[in-house]
C-alpha cells in the first residue's frame, strides 16, 4: 500500500487531431490570418514528426514572447515542444526547447513546453514553427518514452521592451491523493 496520485487527462480522437491540418508549411501559414496577439490557438503535433506554422505580425524594436503551453487538462510535461521564429525568407530569428522549472499544485516540475523572448528586428510578418523536440527529421530518436506528438496551445505577446507581463498558462486538473 502507499499513496498514489491519479491524474486524468483528456485527449482528442484521431479525427479531432487531424482537423487542424494542413498547417505544415510556412507557405501555407502565409496565406492565413495572422495569430492575434494575446490569443491562444490550440494545435496538435500529429501525425509523428509534424511541424505547425503560424503567421504573426511584428513591429521593429518591439519585444515578443512566444509560448507553446499545455492546454485543457494537460500537465507541463505531457508534450515536449520546440518553437522557432522565422522571417519571411525562412531565416531563424529565435528558438527555444524547454521553459524550465514551473510551479504546479503538485510542486515544481520541469516544463517541457517552450517559450522564447526577443526583439523584432523589422516590421514584418514572421512565422512561428511548433514541433516536438523528438522529431526524427531533426535527428532525434523517437520511442514510447520520447513521443513525436502532443497537443499544445500557442500564443504570443508583444510590447515595449522590458518587461512584458507573462501570463501563467499551466492549468491542469489535480486529483487529490487517495489513501
Amino acid at each position: 500500500m502507499g499513496q498514489y496520485k491519479v491524474r486524468l487527462a483528456g485527449g482528442r480522437s484521431h479525427t479531432e487531431l487531424i482537423v487542424h491540418e494542413p498547417d505544415d508549411t510556412q507557405a501555407f501559414a502565409a496565406t492565413t490570418l495572422a495569430l492575434a496577439e494575446a490569443d491562444t490557438v490550440y494545435g496538435a503535433l500529429y501525425p509523428a514528426n509534424d511541424i505547425d506554422y503560424y503567421k504573426i505580425s511584428g513591429e521593429e524594436g518591439k519585444q515578443f514572447t512566444i509560448s507553446a503551453t499545455p492546454i485543457l487538462d494537460l500537465h507541463p510535461r505531457d508534450a515536449d515542444t520546440y518553437v522557432a521564429l522565422y522571417n519571411a525568407s525562412g531565416s531563424e530569428i529565435a528558438s527555444n526547447d524547454d521553459v524550465g522549472t514551473v510551479n504546479t499544485p503538485s510542486g515544481s516540475v520541469n516544463c517541457t513546453y517552450s517559450q522564447m523572448t526577443g526583439i523584432f528586428p523589422a516590421t514584418a510578418d514572421y512565422y512561428v514553427a511548433v514541433r516536438s523536440y523528438y522529431n526524427a527529421n531533426f535527428g532525434q530518436e523517437i520511442n514510447e518514452a520520447s513521443p513525436p506528438m502532443g497537443e499544445y496551445g500557442v500564443y504570443y505577446l508583444s510590447g515595449d521592451p522590458d518587461p512584458i507581463e507573462y501570463v501563467n498558462r499551466y492549468p491542469h486538473v489535480e486529483i487529490p491523493t487517495v489513501n
